[in-house]
């Protein structure tokens, strides 16, 4: 099993010009439901072969027949979760188990249809979150769905006083004698403090970078208290560290409290995100930096001009790109989707791709750009 991340995403994505597989399906993981997750997945192949062998797809025939131990393969139905997806070619098959239920479909093509995964990680990103205080620390791994403590026992310090031992100030001098008004190196007992502060702070930091290699694109979230973000934010080398923070005590919060935190900050800043995209979207397109014409957007994206594409959810534009000619070949019996291959392609020019609601459209095209330079 695979898990989605953005190098799966980016491989996907690039694979082109060959027999491709893709399939989702949702999986209730309750009775009486469950049990008929099998023939789903049966009734979907058998609707490929059909569609296979009228289009005369070989290649993608194959794939099929290879792909008919899977109904029985009881390691793929025996573990809870909401929704699955295949993507299979002639040189790899990656099952991807998916946190929310999706709609049923089976495309062949030449290439993957990925246009619900991009909607995917826009929903569900994935981050750790390191909780901060003196007396405790704690680190976790998570999702829009879950969130679940990691073990750092032995690898990062848990505590201001198993970090520094015996180096811990213990004994601050809290006030001078009347007479020691001229008494050199008199340190407040709140500058030391600090100081151990910094020291465990510091220490947490490099060991976290240390036994936990974060990959490149998943944050890393913060939750402490005001005053410790400030110390931890200026020391921190830690390159996944997010501008998203949580300015709370982590050790006066249950775990899904924060759940419903993190989420509520992210659900803020996608909100906010949209509407500036909308709102560029809308200074771009009189200023002749927008389209929402599908076959300007395809020559748009050969261009390479695209910097952000937005997609409609669940909407589906039958046919195929013809890259020679810089056109679009309507197809109604096609399960090739345009808007899947106009985002794959702004993908791998390096644009950035949002999938909005169809209330959230500015076009009824089912696309629109907002273009690097005309």
């Amino acid at each position: 099993m695979q898990t989605l991340d953005q190098e799966l995403l980016q491989r996907l994505a690039n694979v082109s010009n060959t027999a491709c597989i893709s399939i989702y399906m949702p999986t209730p993981n309750v009775l009486p439901e469950k049990a008929a997750n099998p023939l789903q997945l049966k009734n979907l192949l058998k609707k490929g072969l059909q569609y296979a062998e009228d289009r005369k797809l070989s290649a993608h025939q194959q794939l099929l027949q290879d792909l008919q131990p899977l109904i029985e393969d009881q390691t793929l139905w025996e573990r809870g979760h909401q929704g699955l997806a295949i993507f299979a070619s002639d040189t790899k098959t990656d099952i991807l188990r998916l946190p929310v239920p999706v709609d049923e479909q089976i495309c062949l093509a030449e290439s993957f249809c990925v246009k619900p995964l991009f909607w995917l990680l826009q929903q569900n990103r994935a981050y750790y979150l390191l909780g901060l205080s003196l007396d405790h620390i704690t680190f976790y791994q998570g999702d829009r769905y879950q969130l679940e403590p990691v073990d750092i026992k032995g690898k990062v310090p848990e505590s201001m006083t198993e970090a520094l031992g015996n180096e811990l100030t213990q004994n601050h001098l809290h006030g001078a004698p009347a007479d020691s008004a001229g008494m050199h190196g008199y340190m407040e007992k709140s500058q030391q403090e600090d100081i151990d502060m910094i020291r465990f702070f510091r220490q947490v930091d490099q060991q976290i970078i240390e036994h936990f290699p974060l990959p490149k694109h998943t944050p890393l979230l913060l939750a402490a208290l005001p005053e410790h973000h400030t110390h931890f934010l200026g020391l921190s080398k830690n390159k996944n560290l997010s501008k998203v923070h949580l300015q709370v005590n982590p050790e006066s919060i249950d775990r899904s409290s924060l759940l419903q935190k993190i989420d509520q900050i992210f659900d803020d800043r996608f909100n906010e995100k949209k509407k500036a995209l909308l709102d560029r979207f809308h200074v771009a397109n009189n200023e002749l930096l927008a389209h929402t014409n599908l076959g300007d957007i395809l020559r748009d994206c050969l261009d390479g001009k695209v910097d952000t594409i937005g997609i409609e959810r669940q909407r589906i534009v039958p046919g195929s790109l013809q890259i020679d000619d810089r056109k679009i070949q309507s197809d109604p019996d096609s399960q090739t989707d345009v808007l899947n291959e106009l985002a794959r392609l702004a993908y791998q020019q390096g644009g950035k791709i949002i999938v909005l609601e169809p209330r959230d459209m500015p076009s009824d095209t089912g696309a629109f750009t907002v273009n690097r330079f005309k």
